[in-house]
């Protein structure tokens, strides 16, 4: 058996989407379960499947610090754990994430100073430093793109556990902050940044609003 936690985005999705398809190749027997971002909810899911007798479990982040004692029990009852940029695990999906942070953010300068103001650009990172710490350095990443440009920024911490994070986090932002014309987050974030712009009566080509995403979404 082989278990994927998911939390209803399309990134997520997408990945569990392939590994089912490889447990179909191989014979094995696939479940996804939701844990809608709840840690609480999803270190039980776990311990459910613990007790089944799962074999293998990948693991997305959503409270790291909490989700690892859980599975270092499962790696030391010799079930495979993949967990996402972030031990305990048997492997690790990895990426340079200051490389990351650093060229989208980057690209979001080059893209100010060829259309806005830089003096006056104000810049919404959303940042997903709270569910790994490995994480971090795509936030320092970016920040450091945007210093050197010397762009204007506030960080805009983020879950990525929920399909209408970014709806909602616009919603409020817009209204303490309409300055906001550049927006760099994960994809899911993003795509929901632009679906609220757009109820806003707003439209990100024609009014000058940047939106930057990254994760590879297939919704994006």
């Amino acid at each position: 058996d082989l278990m994927v936690p998911d939390s209803g985005i399309q990134y997520y999705a997408d990945i569990g989407a392939a590994i089912e398809q490889g447990a179909k190749d191989a014979g094995v027997e696939y479940s996804i379960v939701s844990a809608a971002g709840d840690p609480v909810k999803n270190i039980d899911q776990i311990n459910q499947m613990l007790q089944k007798g799962v074999g293998c479990l990948v693991v997305q982040p959503i409270d790291t610090a909490a989700q690892a004692a859980v599975l270092q029990q499962a790696i030391d009852a010799g079930i495979y754990v993949d967990f996402f940029v972030t031990p305990p695990a048997n492997t690790q999906t990895m990426a340079d994430q200051y490389d990351l942070g650093y060229q989208q953010g980057k690209a979001a300068v080059e893209w100010i100073k060829a259309n806005l103001d830089p003096a006056t650009a104000m810049v919404a990172n959303m940042s997903i430093d709270a569910i790994a710490e490995a994480l971090i350095p795509r936030r320092l990443g970016t920040e450091a793109a945007l210093t050197e440009g010397g762009i204007q920024f506030m960080d805009v911490p983020v879950l990525h556990a929920t399909p209408d994070e970014g709806f909602t986090k616009a919603s409020e932002l817009m209204q303490a902050h309409p300055e906001i014309n550049v927006w760099i987050g994960p994809d899911a974030d993003i795509l929901q940044v632009n679906a609220y712009l757009e109820s806003a009566g707003k439209d990100p080509a024609a009014d000058k609003i940047y939106l930057t995403g990254l994760n590879g979404d297939s919704g994006n």
